[in-house]
């Protein structure tokens, strides 16, 4: 009942029946923003039982002891362009890479042995991880796509390589149909912050031209259409001429043009 109070509360949005394109993810870049994103983090976490009220600051947020990433976090927020109050639907956060600290995912989960080279490459001001995703129950599925969507697109502007992701399994399926070969997992399901979880990594860069090598190898037209579809949907937004040429010429051996459809 708390979380749900909490989850209630004015300072949040209400996604209701938003479309795509009025939906937009920005850095929490206010302490009223990122606090909010830290309370709506922290009701989710309520809310799947991983913590009890016990665990909460009186400001709403996890104690520091539970959350000891706050200060190397760049926090985002799911919004309605419309809504002044720039009230979050959602929100999610990148952690820094910080030597005397590992990433969580890797402090906390399992990930199989023949991983070990790729996670030690990974040790680099370039590697993230994405963390703290939370969203209001009333959010839609395509809505949730829209943070993933704009937060890679902020990692090809900002020359991220890769991240960690520990993702929630129900939210696994969604990257891999985003991304495909470009996610992929490090460990078995395991049960993790309140729900099952799959220790993920993310390749940020290279993900457009490992989704369009995998279109390459679709022979059914209508299967190639909706991968189009995803695409365009991924790219919603992004100057198209700043891709690498490689991304640019595989699009039009495929589709024709690099450019959307009209």
């Amino acid at each position: 009942m708390r979380a749900l109070k909490m989850l209630s509360s004015s300072e949040f949005g209400r996604p209701g029946e938003i479309p795509v394109d009025q939906l937009t993810l920005k850095i929490a870049d206010t302490p009223k923003a990122i606090l909010a994103a830290q309370r709506l983090h922290t009701a989710k976490y309520l809310l799947v039982g991983y913590i009890q009220l016990e665990d909460i600051s009186e400001n709403g947020t996890l104690k520091e002891h539970l959350d000891p990433y706050k200060d190397r976090s760049t926090y985002f927020i799911l919004i309605d362009k419309n809504d002044p109050e720039e009230k979050p639907i959602a929100t999610i956060r990148i952690i820094e890479f910080d030597p005397e600290s590992p990433f969580p995912l890797i402090e906390n989960m399992e990930t199989y042995e023949t991983a070990q080279d790729i996670i030690l490459g990974m040790q680099t001001e370039k590697c993230f991880e994405i963390s703290g995703f939370a969203k209001l129950p009333e959010t839609q599925d395509f809505q949730t796509l829209v943070v993933y969507r704009d937060l890679w697109q902020h990692a090809l502007k900002s020359q991220h390589d890769k991240w960690f992701v520990a993702s929630d399994t129900n939210i696994t399926k969604h990257l891999k149909a985003m991304f495909g070969a470009a996610v992929f997992r490090i460990g078995d399901t395991q049960h993790y912050l309140g729900s099952p979880t799959d220790p993920m990594i993310l390749d940020a860069q290279n993900g457009l031209k490992l989704f369009l090598e995998e279109c390459r190898e679709i022979d059914e037209p209508q299967k190639l259409s909706l991968k189009k579809v995803i695409m365009d949907l991924m790219l919603e937004g992004y100057n198209r001429e700043v891709l690498s040429d490689t991304d640019k010429s595989l699009m039009t051996e495929l589709f024709g043009s690099y450019q959307p459809t009209e």
